[in-house]
């Protein structure tokens, strides 16, 4: 991982007392991290996410992947909003459309597991927040959107490049962020949390 200039990411103590997290407490603070291929393959994203306070009207920004393509940023992006998850494309421009969402608001000052899994033999995605399966489940008509754009910029706690903003900074920690290239089954989600 890379931090930002800015250098506002710092390491702290995870969920366990010998464990770390990576927390961003600070304006525009952000880390440049490897991308999930997004482009037809099945996949998994796995987090913990201690999430200290939400904004009003803000979108905390957990994972971000952005292509600038003619001058527009598109992509996708894992976010709190209203304090539930939240999946969220950018057709560009201003055009957002929603995959996923969390069935109950998360837990402020307290550890949550999350999951997010695609599986392309049926094009489905799926959420899971501390080992449950969430109601709202989707399919993605639009991931060889993708494909057909240019390299890919991803970040963790806020969003990259030219939509860095503080209306998507996150303010809370991150810790054993998992990105998979295969869907992991119902029966695995446990594993991913670890000890719990």
């Amino acid at each position: 991982m890379i931090f930002s200039s800015n250098n506002a990411s710092e390491i702290s103590i995870g969920r366990c007392p010998e464990s770390k997290s990576l927390t961003f407490n600070t304006s525009t603070s952000y880390v440049k991290t490897p991308c999930l291929d997004v482009t037809g393959g099945s996949f998994t994203v796995s987090l913990w996410l201690y999430l200290q306070f939400p904004c009003k009207g803000q979108s905390p920004t957990i994972y971000a992947e952005m292509r600038q393509t003619e001058g527009e940023s598109k992509g996708f992006f894992l976010s709190v909003k209203d304090r539930h998850f939240h999946l969220t494309v950018i057709h560009g421009g201003d055009v957002f459309v929603e995959l996923l969402k969390s069935n109950h608001e998360i837990k402020l000052n307290t550890w949550t597991h999350f999951v997010v899994t695609f599986r392309d033999e049926k094009s489905e995605l799926t959420l899971y927040v501390d080992g449950k399966k969430q109601d709202h489940a989707s399919i993605w008509q639009g991931i060889n959107f993708f494909s057909n754009l240019g390299v890919p910029n991803c970040t963790i706690g806020n969003m990259p490049d030219v939509r860095l903003s503080n209306k998507y900074q996150l303010f809370g920690s991150v810790m054993d962020f998992y990105l998979l290239h295969s869907a992991v089954s119902y029966e695995y989600i446990d594993s991913l949390r670890g000890k719990f």
